[in-house]
């Protein structure tokens, strides 16, 4: 039997049929060419690529499914790569794709050497995505984009690109990247069998979940044609709804119940989707799924349904994360709480948290009444930035600034979330009059690696007898900023030494091991009394962390130090473990990515 031609570039729920792919031999192929004729002509109108030309410049237009902003104005890029990368790209095993080159923030074509395939499958199943790290995130992006070379080791028969099929289901999930999921998708040969209905299912996934427009429904219905199951079932229903086509609607509910879905929420909202007027009187009487599947994210937007709260508060996959914030909800308050955690995941962004906080309906209180509350909540953050805009007194804007600096989480500090504080500082300088903001601007600046802008704050608040020991403090900071000055600035490390001990010896310990790892040069008396901290974690994960290093595996360091600090993030993780992670990065030459993650440690500890 032929099947029909599908083109990825736009994604379902049903992983079991990919998963099945690791597990065994398929039994039968059905060839399903990825890059078809008007693919070919769009790339060829666009001056995209052909088999003897590099791979560069922008994503092309053909990767983006008509009528979807989200995959028209993604910023993700296919740029001009260096021969043996652009090789790779040519032909051959189609694991051994990617859009991000060494140059380009890539980690190499050497990435996967000297790692097993079935290893590779394994570690990037195994990665977190959901932790509140924008550096975690960073890193697992940039890690399942690289083009590389495809790990040694026999596949299965027939699961040619199983690996690249991995990587964009973990994009998908990973969010605010649907123009990655359709680029990257973009770079395959043709596939076959369950390998391409994964694909397939990435692709609409990210298309689903980041479209306020809705998903090009022609284009899914023709490529999805060769696909059964249920998930697949509801993407046609909502498909066949939108484009009217009530005998498609009638033939695809009879399929679902020969199938045997009991899912009456879908039921509810495909009918609200065909009498919207009905729907916006009245809330779902039923449960939703969870994880909510995308297809279900998609008719709460085209329904105009409001999400109910307990699935803003139980929601935390950072693409459903970043699809819900941007919908109405009947509890603004689980919705301003669901745009910091976006935010502290690093899938939104600081206008995002400002445009919640100035469009969530909250109580009209005074720049007064405000600076009354005592608790630290999404809400009190928010009336707190609308009272900074709304008052006429310096004075109270001053004490409202120091306020929002201080309302922001410790873990929160490194992340966009941390940046929302900051626009308070704008239009002050660190002046004798604000040094009551000194010890706040200069921490908050620091988490951010501002380096420069913090200076002047860290030397007011050294110069005010009443902050010098707040300051003092923030020394494991400023010398993670890499400044020269770390042992001979104004905050003094002989001075924060003295404190940490009178405070935490163990503390200390592992802020100096810490700092260590990631290439601060400690000197040895300051070790004098100290006893370096326990590498505690995961003793199987460590024990395969420091393998890969042994063996200079790249990719195994990066998705082994990702596995180790798992969802809780750097904010969680003992300094011990903080410091095996950065040390075995720098150790593969990832430095900088060491010191994100440290950076994050520190900032919600300090």
């Amino acid at each position: 039997m032929n099947a029909s031609p599908v083109e990825f570039s736009g994604v379902g729920d049903n992983r079991a049929v990919f998963r099945g792919v690791l597990r065994r031999t398929a039994a039968f192929l059905i060839t399903v060419p990825l890059i078809v004729a008007p693919l070919a002509g769009a790339l060829a109108r666009s001056g995209g690529p052909t088999p003897d030309q590099p791979v560069a410049r922008d994503i092309p237009p053909a990767v983006s499914l008509p009528g979807n902003p989200a995959l028209e104005s993604g910023q993700a890029q296919i740029r001009t790569v260096h021969p043996p990368e652009r090789a790779l790209l040519r032909g051959g095993d189609p694991d051994s794709t990617g859009i991000l080159d060494s140059a380009d923030g890539g980690f190499g074509i050497h990435l996967w050497q000297g790692t097993p395939r079935t290893m590779v499958i394994g570690l990037l199943a195994a990665l977190p995505l959901e932790a509140p790290s924008p550096a975690m995130r960073d890193l697992a992006r940039r890690l399942l984009l690289t083009t590389a070379q495809a790990p040694a080791g026999a596949g299965e028969v027939g699961a040619g690109g199983t690996l690249t099929a991995l990587r964009l289901e973990k994009l998908a999930a990973l969010g605010g990247g649907a123009a990655d999921v359709a680029a990257l998708a973009a770079t395959l040969p043709p596939l076959s069998g369950p390998v391409a209905e994964a694909v397939l299912q990435a692709v609409t996934d990210a298309q689903l979940l980041e479209s306020d427009s809705g998903p090009d429904c022609p284009t899914i219905l023709e490529r999805s044609r060769p696909f059964s199951g249920a998930s697949w079932e509801k993407i046609r229903l909502l498909c066949r709804q939108r484009l009217g086509d009530d005998a498609g609607v009638a033939l695809g509910r009879d399929m679902l119940r020969e199938q045997g879905d009991a899912d009456d929420a879908f039921a509810q909202l495909l009918e609200r989707m065909a009498s919207p007027a009905a729907a916006s009187r009245k809330p779902l009487s039923l449960a939703l799924p969870q994880p909510l599947p995308a297809v279900h994210v998609a008719l709460l937007r085209l329904t105009g349904q409001p999400v109910p709260g307990p699935v803003l508060a139980a929601t935390r996959i950072p693409a459903r994360v970043a699809a819900l914030a941007r919908m109405g909800t009947a509890d603004p308050l689980a919705r301003l709480a669901l745009v910091e955690w976006g935010a502290r995941q690093g899938v939104l962004g600081a206008d995002a948290v400002v445009d919640a906080y100035e469009g969530s309906p909250l109580p009209r209180l005074s720049p007064a009444e405000v600076e009354k509350r005592t608790d630290a909540s999404p809400e009190t953050r928010a009336l707190v930035h609308r009272a900074l805009r709304a008052s006429p007194d310096p004075g109270q804007q001053d004490r409202l600034c120091l306020r929002a600096l201080r309302l922001t989480p410790a873990a929160g500090r490194a992340t966009p979330l941390g940046q929302v504080g900051l626009r308070c500082l704008q239009d002050r300088g660190a002046v004798p009059a604000l040094s009551g903001l000194a010890v706040a601007a200069a921490r908050a600046l620091l988490a951010q690696n501002r380096l420069d802008a913090a200076r002047p704050w860290l030397a007011l608040a050294m110069r005010t007898p009443e902050h010098q020991a707040e300051a003092v403090g923030l020394w494991p900071l400023y010398a993670l900023a890499g400044t020269e000055e770390a042992f001979a600035g104004p905050v003094a490390f002989e001075a924060w030494r003295a404190q940490a001990m009178a405070q935490d010896p163990v503390v200390a310990a592992g802020i100096l091991a810490l700092l260590e790892a990631t290439g601060v040069a400690v000197p040895p008396a300051a070790w004098s009394g100290l006893v370096p901290p326990v590498r505690d974690g995961d003793p199987t994960r460590l024990a395969a962390l420091r393998d890969a290093v042994a063996g200079n595996r790249v990719g195994a360091v990066i998705a082994g130090a990702l596995i180790a600090l798992g969802n809780g993030g750097p904010a969680e993780a003992s300094l011990g473990l903080m410091a095996a992670v950065a040390a075995s990065l720098r150790a593969v030459e990832r430095e900088d990515e060491a010191r994100a993650l440290a950076r994050e440690a520190l900032a919600a500890r300090l």
